[in-house]
C-alpha cells in the first residue's frame, strides 16, 4: 500500500458503516481486472479478499460454485500463490491461490458450500 490513509483519499469508500476502510487498487471492484480490494483494519493490518469472481472459468455459463476443500484452516499462515482452498464450478476444478501472505483471518464459504460468482471466499490479514 502507499502508506496514505484511504479514508481521506478520494478514492477510498467505507464499508458498514464500521472503520474498516477499502482501499481499490487496479480501477475495479468486480476482480476481472487484476486488481485486488484490501480492507485496512484499525490494528494497522490489511484484510484482503479472496475473490472467487477473478478466479471464475472464462469459458462457463454457470454463475454458482461449489466450494470443495479448504487446505488450511482459519488463523493459519499462508503465502501469496499457494493454494489454500479448490472449488467446482460445471464440473470445473477452480485452484484457489491465497491472494497475499500473511494469515487467514476468516473463511465466508465453508466447505461444501454454494456461493454466487464474484463473492468472496475468505480474507487474508497481512500486516500493514
Amino acid at each position: 500500500m502507499s502508506g496514505s490513509d484511504p479514508a481521506s483519499d478520494s478514492g477510498g469508500e467505507t464499508e458498514g458503516g464500521g472503520d474498516d476502510s477499502i482501499e481499490r487498487a487496479g480501477g475495479g471492484s468486480n476482480g476481472t481486472d487484476g486488481g485486488t480490494d484490501t480492507i485496512e483494519t484499525d490494528g494497522g493490518a490489511d484484510r484482503v479478499p479472496v475473490d472467487s469472481g477473478a478466479l471464475w472459468p472464462g469459458d462457463t455459463d454457470d454463475d454458482v460454485g461449489l466450494l470443495l476443500n479448504w487446505f488450511v484452516a482459519e488463523g493459519s499462515r499462508v503465502t501469496e500463490g499457494n493454494r489454500i482452498a479448490e472449488f467446482q464450478v460445471e464440473k470445473v476444478d477452480v485452484d484457489v491461490p491465497a491472494p497475499a501472505t500473511g494469515t487467514l483471518a476468516e473463511i465466508a464459504v465453508d466447505e461444501d458450500g454454494e456461493f454466487d460468482r464474484g463473492d468472496v471466499l475468505a480474507y487474508v490479514e497481512t500486516e500493514g
